[in-house]
């Protein structure tokens, strides 16, 4: 079931309006919004947090390249493996 979701570019993560990209590496931190919601978790029941870099057809494509995310461009032009280090307990 879901029960809420948000979306954050990580090229517009300081500005809708200009772009700046990541450097692989770095340690960013990101504001991602989501809807007012509520949902009573009972004794037992248990929640999951996922995070994904696209959620494709709900969203644009991300290609995860670093190119300009316009519709005319093939998201298959460049693959590339990616991988991603979770800080936690803060």
């Amino acid at each position: 079931m879901l029960i809420s979701y948000g979306i954050q570019r990580a090229r517009y993560r300081e500005s809708q309006t200009r772009e700046m990209l990541i450097t692989p590496g770095e340690t960013y931190k990101y504001t991602i919004r989501v809807w007012p919601t509520s949902n009573l978790f009972k004794v037992g029941h248990r929640i999951r947090l996922e995070v994904s870099s696209s959620n494709f057809p709900m969203f644009d494509r991300n290609p995860n390249t670093g190119h300009p995310s316009d519709r005319t461009r093939s998201s298959r032009s460049r693959i590339r493996r990616s991988s991603t280090t979770w800080i936690t307990g803060r």
